[in-house]
């Protein structure tokens, strides 16, 4: 069980409308996308989440290099406070296998501040979601979370259940 675990990852996200599905209620024209932007705004953004709650979220620019420095930063204004708020001393983190997650100087960071991570275990991890998530699987998932989309849509943002 991940009870006292915190998942992070930093992501790139585009702020424009370009996907090729748009979900919105039958007969709302108003919502629905009508240009695609030639160069549209990216940022970068880091969280986590856990049995308790999320992190607060960081925004960056798109631009940024995620190296060990910056990342020993967001972990200091994004996770470290909180975990203590929310876990105490008993917070894990898991992060992907990033370069900057996985430097010389972020496991010093981590070992001097006392931060627990799962780094040891990120090989097997890998391997599992490799060999776990074929094209047929995905597929699978991305027409759930399609379904899922449309049923959030219909109920106005309420949550959903199946």
């Amino acid at each position: 069980q991940f009870i006292h675990h915190v998942l992070t990852d930093e992501c790139s996200v585009q702020l424009s409308a370009n996907n090729r599905f748009v979900f919105c209620l039958r007969g709302d024209v108003e919502r629905r996308v009508k240009s695609v932007h030639k160069n549209p705004v990216r940022v970068m953004i880091w969280g986590g989440i856990s049995w308790r709650g999320a992190t607060p979220l960081i925004m960056f620019d798109a631009g940024t290099k995620i190296n060990s420095s910056t990342y020993q930063g967001m972990i200091e204004s994004g996770y470290k406070e909180w975990s203590r708020r929310k876990f105490g001393d008993h917070a894990t983190l898991i992060q992907d296998n990033a370069p900057a997650h996985k430097a010389e100087r972020t496991k010093e960071y981590f070992e001097r501040e006392g931060i627990k991570n799962l780094s040891h275990l990120k090989e097997g991890i890998h391997k599992w979601w490799k060999e776990t998530l074929t094209i047929k699987t995905c597929r699978k998932y991305i027409r759930r979370v399609q379904s899922q989309m449309r049923k959030v849509v219909e109920a106005e943002g309420a949550p959903v259940h199946d």
